[in-house]
């Protein structure tokens, strides 16, 4: 009975495997075959007995416990070469795959390799089918920076984005409270991410091709993020998610610092509503940005806005008004 070689078949498991002993053998009687299941696709037969490595040298092992290490094996290696691919493409500043990138371009391995991935840590899926690669230095957070993956995964979603608020303010350089999380405009709602520590959040603006944005580099591409001027414009529609009136007056004060009247007054043309630009124009009044505050004014002189109170949650009778804004001042502020 001839043996068939498998493609793993190792020399030193030929070179050590004893020849079975011959004085148990009768005439008309074959000599037992002997396979290694590591190194062979043959199966012995039930009745066989096979030679197995383990730790300390080598021993007759049963069907099924050869059988097991041979499963385990197999398993082993497609692992291994799962994660080699991982490192592969870390090392080629990839941090982010889709399950149809492991499917074409790594290596054949078990579903359940990604699964094991992302038990081990060195992966998270902030959404079905999209993966990203948590670096060892990031394992004890949970994940890598939002930023690095934020605009593979919106173009995976194919979602358009911009990143805003206090999170673009604290890339501005601006922070008096910064957000623990990041803080992403899309035109639709969608549910949070959170992995380990990390968190992104997502405001909906149904008007988004409207909103004036630039590109910023991050370590592994880019991101879109709203101007300056765009970032205080969304302060006032969303005050809730950027820790309340007064953190949003604290912000503009060093944001406003980098307005440009005119590109200031441009957005505030494609703004679809004006009260967040009678918002903002009062508090620039408050933060004494009067370069700003003038390109507002004359953006308002001209149209015929009603007065409106500044917070509508708030009571307003008896309360002051601003005749430069057309707003009800029903609250005060406090700036840091």
């Amino acid at each position: 009975m001839g043996l068939r070689r498998g493609s793993q078949r190792s020399r030193a498991v030929a070179d050590h495997v004893p020849a079975p002993a011959s004085r148990n053998i009768g005439r008309g009687q074959r000599a037992p075959v002997h396979r290694d299941p590591l190194t062979y696709q043959d199966a012995p037969s039930a009745t066989s007995t096979a030679i197995c490595r383990r730790q300390g040298g080598w021993a007759s092992r049963s069907l099924a416990e050869c059988t097991a290490i041979w499963n385990n094996l197999r398993v082993w290696r497609k692992r291994n070469a799962f994660v080699e691919w991982l490192g592969q493409l870390q090392a080629s500043g990839r941090y982010t795959f889709t399950r149809e990138d492991a499917k074409g371009e790594g290596p054949d391995v078990e579903r359940k390799a990604i699964w094991r991935a992302q038990r081990a840590g060195l992966l998270i899926q902030p959404r079905s089918g999209f993966f990203v690669i948590v670096p060892a230095e990031y394992r004890a957070v949970g994940a890598p920076p939002a930023p690095w993956f934020i605009d593979d995964l919106m173009r995976h979603r194919e979602v358009a984005y911009y990143v805003g608020l206090l999170s673009a303010a604290a890339l501005y350089g601006v922070s008096p409270q910064a957000a623990q999380e990041l803080q992403v405009v899309v035109p639709r709602a969608m549910r949070p991410i959170r992995a380990g520590r990390l968190r992104i959040r997502f405001l909906m603006r149904s008007d988004i091709s409207s909103a004036a944005t630039v590109e910023r580099p991050t370590p592994t591409g880019k991101m879109v993020v709203s101007t300056p001027e765009q970032t205080a414009l969304d302060l006032m529609q969303y005050p809730h998610a950027a820790g309340g009136w007064d953190n949003v007056a604290s912000v503009l004060a060093e944001l406003a610092q980098q307005f440009d009247p005119e590109v200031l007054a441009r957005t505030a043309d494609k703004a679809a509503h004006p009260r967040p630009i009678q918002r903002l124009g009062h508090l620039l009044d408050v933060v004494h940005a009067e370069a700003s505050a003038r390109a507002l004014a004359d953006w308002v002189a001209p149209r015929a806005l009603p007065y409106v109170p500044f917070e509508p949650s708030a009571p307003s009778a008896g309360a002051p008004r601003d005749q430069r804004w057309h707003l009800i001042l029903n609250r005060a502020f406090e700036v840091e």
